[in-house]
């Protein structure tokens, strides 16, 4: 007869981009393992659902965290045999963003987390120029870029893109 859940997790803090490893553990009386399938969810601390599956005991499921997933904390949460145990698990902020470049507009759109607030470095042949924008999750910012006439090789990065 089941007695208890438990987990193991790849890491507490997991960061956007990467995957949550776990397992489920089910034990019965004796703390031996039952081999047989649990439900899990996973859930934000507000309990608004983000994963729902079965799984077998004992072997490896895997959630992407997407880099948009909110920060915070998070619920891992297992049923199995009437009996019910939960783990949380943290995802880092992530401050990223994708450069574009049509028409001499450069669009930089944030694509993390969390609002991004570090300095990007534009670079127009030898001219360099620092912008820092301050993009709320999701947003994006445009900036027109002028050069004297004539052709120039241009990059932009933020010390990561």
């Amino acid at each position: 007869m089941p007695k208890k859940i438990d987990f193991a997790v790849n890491a507490e803090t997991i960061n956007p981009g990467e995957n949550f490893n776990f397992r489920i553990y089910l034990y019965d009386q004796t703390g031996q393992m039952i081999n047989q399938e649990a439900s899990y969810s996973i859930e934000s601390l507000k309990g608004m659902p983000v994963k729902q599956e079965l799984a077998v005991i004992d072997n490896e499921n895997s959630f992407y965290i997407e880099k948009n997933l909110t920060s915070g904390y998070y619920k891992l949460k297992a049923y199995s045999g009437g009996v019910y145990g939960e783990r949380d698990f943290f995802v880092a902020e992530n401050q990223e963003v994708e450069f574009n470049i049509e028409n001499n507009i450069l669009t930089v759109t944030n694509v993390g987390n969390a609002e991004y607030l570090k300095g990007i470095e534009v670079k127009i042949g030898e001219t360099t120029e620092i912008i820092n924008p301050e993009i709320p999750v999701g947003g994006e910012k445009k900036y027109e870029l002028s050069a004297p006439e004539g052709t120039y090789s241009v990059a932009v990065t933020d010390g990561k893109n």
